[in-house]
């Protein structure tokens, strides 16, 4: 049931009753102002505000999206197909190399394509004329 303040105010014992059964809200000018709740609803409240403020890491993330990617039914990643708007960056890298001697550092989506039953040929290719490459910590945590 929906509260004005004037009625929150003269029946404040029956309003507290009826919140152990649903949350009374109380309204100013057809606007709510606020809300009347179970002790234990309100427990629970502070737990999950509580649990908001502890920041998650990266790995806790990646871990609940692998996690949700199993359950959708895609154990072995998402298809995304080929980019076709703008220029091929394996295919200047491998140009570049050709020229001289250079270090890469490689992203999680280079490392991912490897390890897939059929990697794309482009990067397999890349990946084997690629003298020598580097991983950085946050690679390494996401693989």
């Amino acid at each position: 049931m929906p509260w004005n303040i004037a009625q929150a105010k003269q029946h404040f014992s029956e309003m507290v009753k009826k919140a152990a059964e649903e949350p009374q809200l109380i309204y100013n000018r057809n606007q709510p102002v606020a809300a009347v709740i179970d002790a234990a609803e309100f427990a629970r409240f502070e737990e999950w505000k509580k649990a908001q403020k502890k920041p998650r890491t990266l790995t806790e993330d990646l871990a609940e999206l692998r996690q949700l990617l199993r359950e959708e039914g895609f154990e072995e990643g998402l298809k995304i197909p080929p980019r076709a708007d703008r220029p091929n960056a394996f295919v200047q890298m491998f140009r570049c190399w050709r020229r001289n001697t250079v270090s890469y550092l490689v992203d999680t989506n280079i490392i991912g394509e490897l390890s897939r039953p059929a990697p794309d040929v482009r990067v397999v290719r890349w990946s084997e004329a690629v003298e020598r490459y580097c991983l950085s910590a946050v690679t390494v945590e996401e693989v």
